[in-house]
Formats: C-alpha cells, sequence, structure tokens
C-alpha cells in the first residue's frame, strides 16, 4: 500500500454545505454523484450544477444510499429514534417504493436503539444488513435476506465473536465473491453467486470514442466509431441531449424516426447488443446539439464503464446528401494508397485509426483539394476508420489495408 498525496486544496461546495442539503451519504453511478440531504438530489458536472428530483414516497432522512446497477437505494428515518425504512427509485429518485423490513429493524442494538445499518449490500433480492451488535462477545451482527427484506437470518458463520465488533463496509467484485471489513480486524469473504462476468473476463476500461469526436459536426445519416475493448462481446451506445443520461423515454433496436421532444434529461436512443464498433443512426434530426457515450458489455451481461459523454451537432439539412455524392475512396481493399476523391473545399483534416480508435496517421492538407491519397505502406493489414473534418462536419469512412 501506499498513501496518495493530493495536489491543492479542497473546495467548500456552498450548495451541499447548506442547511438540508448537507448529505448524510453519497453514491456515484458514472459522473452522477448522488448525494442525500433531506432529498436526494445529484450532480453530472463535479458539482458545478445540481438537479433535484421530485422525490416522490420518500419521506425519510439521515439514510444510507447504494446503488445495484441503475437501482438507487436509501435506508432512512422516518422519524429520529424510530425504526429505519428502506426505499429504492429506478428513475434517478423522481418516484422511490417503500420496501417493509420493520421484522428486522424493529430489533434493538446493546443500547436499546433499532437497528440502523452501519452498511448494507444489495444484489437482486439478496440484502445484506450489518448493525452495531445486540449484546457483547458475540459475532459482527449481519443479517441476509434473498427476498428483498421479507424474510431474515444471521449471516456470521465464520465470523468470531469478539467483546465489542461490527462490519465497517462491504465490497462485491465480479467473481460472485462478497466482502465484509470487520473494525480494527481482519477482512473476511463468502461467495454468494456465480458473479457477473468475474476474473480476468470483465470488461474493465471504456471504449475510445473515434467518430463524432467532441464538438465535431456530423452528417446525417449518422455513423457512429468507437474503439474495441478487451472482454467485450458486445456494446451498448447511447445518445442524448444532455451529459445527465438520466431518462429513457424511447428504446429503438431498429432505428425508428424518433418524434418524442427533447428534454434536459433525455435519452434519445438507448441502443444495447451492439456486436461491431460502429452504427448507423437515422433517427437523428439536422441541426441539433447532442451527446453520446459507450460502453462494453461482457460474459453474464456484465457492464463495463460508460466512456466520457462526447457532444457534437448535426449538420443542416441537406448538406449531407450533397457530400456523400462527392466523397469517394479507392481501391478499397488497398495495398500501399488509399486515394479520395473529395467535395472541394469542405475538408481540411483527415485521421486514420486502428479498431482501438488509436491515431495512425493525421494529414492536414486537404483544403481545396478535390482528391487526396494517403500512403499506407508502413501501416499493418487490417480494418481502419478514416475520420474526415472540416467545415463540412465529420465523416468517417471504413478502409480495409491488405498486405
Amino acid at each position: 500500500y501506499t498513501i496518495k498525496t493530493f495536489d491543492g486544496s479542497y473546495v467548500l461546495n456552498d450548495y451541499m454545505n447548506t442547511g438540508a442539503n448537507q448529505p448524510a451519504s453519497f453514491a456515484a453511478r458514472g459522473d452522477t454523484l448522488f448525494c442525500a440531504g433531506s432529498k436526494i438530489y445529484y450532480t453530472t458536472d463535479g458539482g458545478q450544477t445540481f438537479t433535484v428530483p421530485a422525490n416522490n414516497g420518500y419521506s425519510g432522512y439521515g439514510g444510507r444510499l447504494f446503488l445495484d446497477g441503475d437501482r438507487l437505494y436509501m435506508f432512512a428515518y422516518k422519524a429520529w429514534g424510530q425504526p429505519c425504512y428502506l426505499y429504492y427509485s429506478d428513475d434517478n429518485a423522481e418516484n422511490w417504493t417503500e420496501v417493509d423490513v420493520t421484522s428486522l429493524t424493529t430489533r434493538k442494538i446493546v443500547n436499546g436503539d433499532p437497528y440502523f445499518p452501519t452498511t448494507f449490500f444489495i444484489k437482486g433480492n439478496r440484502i445484506e444488513f450489518a448493525t452495531v451488535m445486540e449484546a457483547f462477545n458475540t459475532p459482527p451482527n449481519v443479517w441476509k435476506s434473498t427476498d428483498l427484506g421479507a424474510s431474515w437470518e444471521r449471516d456470521t458463520a465464520g465470523l468470531p465473536s469478539k467483546y465489542v465488533n461490527s462490519i465497517s463496509s462491504f465490497a462485491y467484485t465480479p467473481d460472485g465473491t462478497l466482502w465484509a471489513v470487520r473494525d480494527h480486524e481482519n477482512i473476511y469473504r463468502q461467495k454468494i453467486d456465480e458473479g457477473t462476468g468475474g476474473g480476468t473476463h470483465q470488461v474493465t476500461v471504456a471504449p475510445t470514442l473515434v467518430s463524432p469526436q467532441q464538438g465535431g459536426e456530423l452528417m446525417l445519416p449518422a455513423r457512429f466509431v468507437w474503439g474495441s475493448i478487451p472482454n467485450a462481446t458486445s456494446y451498448q451506445l447511447q445518445i442524448a441531449t444532455d451529459t445527465a443520461f438520466a431518462s429513457i423515454i424511447a428504446h429503438h433496436p431498429e432505428q425508428k424516426p424518433l418524434h418524442a421532444k427533447p428534454s434536459f434529461t433525455s435519452i434519445i436512443l438507448d441502443q444495447s447488443g451492439i456486436t461491431d464498433t460502429s452504427l448507423s443512426v437515422t433517427s437523428l434530426e439536422h441541426a441539433m446539439a447532442y451527446y453520446w457515450r459507450v460502453r462494453g458489455i461482457g460474459e453474464g451481461d456484465q457492464a463495463g464503464p460508460w466512456s466520457d459523454a462526447a457532444s457534437f451537432t448535426t449538420a443542416t439539412s441537406g448538406v449531407a446528401e450533397e457530400f456523400n455524392q462527392q466523397l469517394a475512396i479507392g481501391p478499397n481493399p488497398c495495398h500501399d494508397r488509399l486515394t479520395l476523391r473529395l467535395p472541394e473545399g469542405k475538408y481540411t483534416a483527415l485521421e486514420l485509426r486502428d479498431l482501438l480508435g488509436r491515431v495512425v496517421r493525421s494529414e492536414y492538407e486537404l483544403r481545396n483539394r478535390s482528391s487526396y491519397e494517403i500512403d499506407v505502406r508502413g501501416v499493418a493489414a487490417g480494418s481502419y476508420w478514416l475520420v474526415l473534418k472540416g467545415a463540412g462536419g465529420e465523416t468517417t469512412i471504413s478502409a480495409i489495408i491488405v498486405k
């Protein structure tokens, strides 16, 4: 172990440190940080701005947040000194559902207070609930439910008895192991399921976005291209009108046209099961601003981390059709040279990228050219992407190099 030092000073966030906004706990999903104040709220830009959802059905305070996939859980009190309750939300704290766990939370710890978790873990319908001990010289006070709180049993096999003890945190690894950290003592583990892709086969990195790149202009119909990553058996692409990617309004496996009006938290396309590293999308509107991101999906539907969201705009109507008629590449496949026929004056630069998204060649002398020749004699055989940039927006063409 090494000590991690931080440069600079910590910055006090005025919003989070104001009255009822002061959070009792946090939970993070990608760039979204959820905070538990008097209401659950979140930020997607590092605390520059905050969104306070409606929190319909939530009446607790002082609780602990936990994320299981896209579901947000919260153990919280309704009244101080009374039993705690479990809530969950599937829409980023807009609406909450209460789970009756009073068969456990009405029990009392050693000082007579009702149960409240020192830490907890939820995966599917399984809950691991740890709290302060009921008596001295006992194993840590850990309870397990496999039916989302309807029934409970002690889960202390292998945990030694101590005069004063408790579990301070749980952690789950994709091989199906639940880890428990005891206060001032050892770390314990147990196998609770078959895992979520597990071991060396899990997706641990985000794809590189190839095209469109950050701030680019994209011609329609649009092609989205990203780099391949290890252990991904498929990919998931999302396109939204903002960086929150918070509310799915449509799922489009067949790329049908959209008619929904964009809103601040609108995902207008959520496409999974993509087995290639590109996708053509016909459902975008001309002259609009969008964001896109991609993540890899591994064995057992184990989801890897999202790429950073990249912004782009779509070209005005008619521009794409005009450019596509003038743009051509040949020969393809090629051996030593690729020749591009270009709409004159529309493109200023190009990049040749491999399937991992890495730049292999960069060219910047396309201005006022109607054709351009790329020397690929030093490039290894394989499949590549040509990304053209300029006043005409951004266009991606596939190219194959043979030796």
